[in-house]
């Protein structure tokens, strides 16, 4: 198995927002998990969030969902940063970080219970299970 963490993690600072976000997209639709590169990117990510705009941050919630990926840093940056910025994103961006938030639930085919819901209200309740 290839392994992109040893080759460019390092170098993630060179990355635009959008090569992070579809590098890590490319992942998830290749189901490639990479726990090194992950960590890189989720810790670059973490740096980097307010040069992220709607769409960047859905791909990068997705692929961590879909990877089953846990990023704690990642999950509570992102918790702050929606918080913040939520407001300002256009519908379609809110729709595709709300797929990505979904992303990120278990996958038994079983609804969450009541208590589990996600409070969209506040800042994402489901980003807990990306802290692990």
């Amino acid at each position: 198995q290839y392994c992109l963490g040893p080759h460019i993690g390092g170098r993630l600072h060179e990355f635009t927002p959008q090569h992070i976000a579809n590098t890590l997209h490319a992942l998830a639709r290749l189901s490639h998990r990479d726990d090194r590169f992950l960590f890189a990117a989720g810790d670059e990510v973490c740096r980097r969030l307010p040069e992220f705009n709607d769409q960047n941050i859905s791909n990068v919630v997705h692929a961590m969902g879909v990877l089953e990926f846990q990023h704690a840093a990642f999950a509570k940056a992102l918790q702050t940063h929606l918080s913040k910025r939520l407001r300002e994103f256009s519908p379609q961006g809110i729709a595709n970080i709300t797929h990505g938030l979904a992303s990120t639930w278990p996958r038994t085919g079983e609804k969450a219970q009541r208590s589990e819901n996600v409070d969209l209200c506040r800042a994402p309740e489901s980003l807990h299970r990306l802290e692990g």
